[in-house]
């Protein structure tokens, strides 16, 4: 009878279970000596709602005989799961490896009564690799496209309600990643406005505009974005002076009056940033769910980020103001999402403006031009702060 240690596995969650409910023997898979030691068979359990994301290779069913993809472009079940979810040791080659999930999963001495197992060593494929079937990113355009048209009887006759109704797993799916981020007075945040007042006087640098400037416009001014319609106030941020500038310019060199903002109490934000996918999967109810979902929110993070054209964003910001409506509706204060402008910048957008302020007397407090790069902004920042 075949033995595993912890020391088999890269994930802190089995390593730990092996620990607790093994006893001391010798792993027939790391050659480990005198360490505590499971049978695969007993962490099968353990693995169930992981493998139930994934299913054996059937030709018709996951490739076209007669197309360029066949068998031989899928992976074995513990490649995927690793690939996924990094479950097993760094160094094992794929026989080992293999070897070990096919002792875990295949129900050994049962072909009396019928049951037989496809070997996990066998070419598998997730559930979203099933031809015809909508991948989340596929469903998010569909969505998308729907909600463009305004075909909301289409919508509304979707059986699965993954995207149809938002308000019934949004905050669940933020919930259970703990997607929230927390900002206080003391976070500082930065806020961009194109341009500037005239000059004092002739030859003297440009002012920034004054704090009452650089607050959310009011109603009557304020344009569509990414989670508002027109008319709606929110108020938009940037963790980075950089980011700030990108955001709020249209071109490298263009100047930006920037000034520190912050929260006026602790509020809550959804944080999309921290969506990709589920890294802890063990003793997740509805996994498959928790996955498609978090994978939707992650799409929502890179639409938010996307690009868009000024002729049109009226209709390509619709779906995304369906679901920050669905965010805010969940009792969320705002939106932590990626900069579509500056790589690796962090955005924020407060639902209600009179929860921000801008601080007077900030300390960075300047007309900037918008960067080449990253270091050029703090080269700008640095010289005016001279």
């Amino acid at each position: 009878m075949t033995s595993c240690c912890a020391l088999c596995f890269r994930h802190p969650f089995i390593r730990k279970y092996i620990r607790s409910h093994g006893n001391i023997g010798d792993c027939d898979y790391c050659e480990t000596s005198h360490v505590k030691v499971i049978r695969p068979q007993l962490l099968r359990e353990l693995l169930r709602p992981l493998v139930s994301l994934f299913e054996p290779v059937e030709r018709d069913v996951h490739y076209d005989p007669h197309g360029v993809c066949d068998v031989l472009d899928f992976e074995p079940l513990g490649y995927l799961l690793d690939e996924k979810w990094e479950i097993f040791r760094v160094d094992f080659d794929g026989e080992i490896r293999d070897r070990l999930m096919d002792d875990i999963w295949i129900r050994r001495g049962r072909e009396c009564d019928g049951v037989y197992d496809d070997p996990p060593s066998g070419p598998w494929a997730s559930l979203d690799d099933r031809m015809g079937d909508p991948t989340p990113e596929q469903t998010w355009r569909w969505f998308s496209e729907a909600v463009k048209a305004g075909s909301w009887e289409d919508i509304n006759s979707d059986e699965s309600g993954e995207l149809v109704h938002p308000d019934k797993w949004v905050d669940y799916s933020i919930r259970h990643r703990r997607a929230v981020r927390i900002i206080t007075q003391k976070t500082v945040l930065y806020r961009g406005r194109p341009d500037h007042p005239l000059s004092v006087s002739l030859g003297s640098p440009p002012l920034p505009w004054p704090p009452d400037e650089m607050h959310a416009p009011p109603a009557n001014l304020a344009k569509r974005g990414r989670v508002n319609r027109a008319g709606e106030r929110v108020f938009y941020a940037a963790y980075e002076v950089n980011t700030a500038l990108r955001e709020a310019g249209r071109e490298a060199g263009a100047l930006v009056s920037v000034r520190q903002v912050a929260a006026v109490r602790r509020l809550r934000l959804a944080d999309l940033t921290k969506f990709h996918g589920v890294t802890m999967p063990f003793g997740v109810e509805n996994l498959a769910a928790i996955e498609r979902h978090s994978r939707l929110l992650q799409q929502l993070n890179l639409e938010l980020s996307r690009r868009v054209e000024e002729h049109e964003a009226d209709i390509d910001y619709l779906p995304t103001q369906v679901l920050g409506n669905a965010i805010r509706d969940a009792g969320y204060d705002g939106i932590c999402f990626r900069s579509s402008r500056n790589t690796g910048g962090t955005n924020i957008v407060v639902f209600d403006p009179a929860k921000m302020s801008v601080l007077p007397q900030s300390r960075i407090a300047h007309v900037l031009p918008v960067p080449e790069d990253f270091y050029s902004a703090t080269e700008n920042l640095l010289t005016s702060n001279a």
